[in-house]
């Protein structure tokens, strides 16, 4: 009965280890306005764009990707992460305006592109922060056939305050500015593309912040199945002190 016992418990502690182990992952959250709309169709329900308030949210996961680190100029200093489809850092955006949110699953999509740069001046100072990605798959033609759903992004904000070394540190500037575009467009068999939305925008605030680690669901399941076993020993052990 004992080792049963420290068996579940063993299971519920590595299922517990798993979960712990999990990285968190970073949020970039850009706020602005759309400042130009090369064409774009009803995805956020008004068109055009020009003048809409807009949020971009993007998920980044710092153990991803190559990573860079360099001093382009005295005094500064760089930091990029960058990968290819299951390698790329950018893990999601969130493009939210007029209440509706378009969000593109950069882990979903066969062929996609992500990184994130920042860099600091110590002396200003300043941080420049940069979030970048662009992503495609093949997806039924309403006219028959396959279509591609291409999407990119990229979001850059110049605030007055350095950014934290580690990207899990919270950084909210007090001011800054910044700028960036979002495309995306489907191309259906036949027919050309059919362009969801195409704009630019102009970036007033930014912000760094720290998303809780999630456990993947087969740490759930183990962790679960542990803290059950752990408690059917201990309730049959129960039992058999009161018989």
């Amino acid at each position: 009965m004992r080792s049963k016992l420290k068996l579940a418990a063993a299971v519920a502690a590595g299922a517990v280890a798993l979960a712990t182990q999990a990285q968190a992952l970073v949020m970039a959250t850009f706020n602005g306005v759309v400042t130009i709309d090369y064409g774009s169709d009803m995805t956020f329900g008004v068109s055009p764009l020009v003048g809409q308030a807009f949020s971009a949210v993007w998920t980044f996961d710092p153990t991803l990707g190559n990573t860079s680190l360099y001093v382009p100029l005295p005094g500064y200093f760089s930091y990029n992460r960058a990968g290819y489809n299951d390698a790329s850092p950018v893990r999601s955006v969130a493009i939210t305006i007029n209440g509706i949110t378009d969000v593109i699953d950069f882990t979903a999509p066969s062929n996609s592109y992500g990184e994130t740069d920042r860099t600091n001046n110590p002396d200003a100072p300043q941080g420049v922060l940069y979030f970048g990605g662009q992503a495609g798959r093949y997806i039924p033609s309403p006219t028959g056939g396959q279509a591609y759903d291409y999407f990119s992004g990229s979001s850059n904000f110049y605030g007055t305050a350095e950014i934290p070394f580690d990207m899990g540190e919270p950084w909210n500037p007090p001011g800054g500015s910044g700028g960036g575009a979002f495309a995306r467009a489907a191309q259906n068999s036949g027919r050309g593309y059919d362009q969801a939305y195409n704009f630019a925008v102009s970036i007033t605030s930014a912000r760094i912040t720290e998303v809780g680690a999630v456990p993947e669901p087969a740490a759930w399941s183990l962790m679960i199945a542990g803290f059950g076993a752990a408690g059917a020993v201990l309730r049959r052990r129960r039992l058999a002190r009161a018989a």
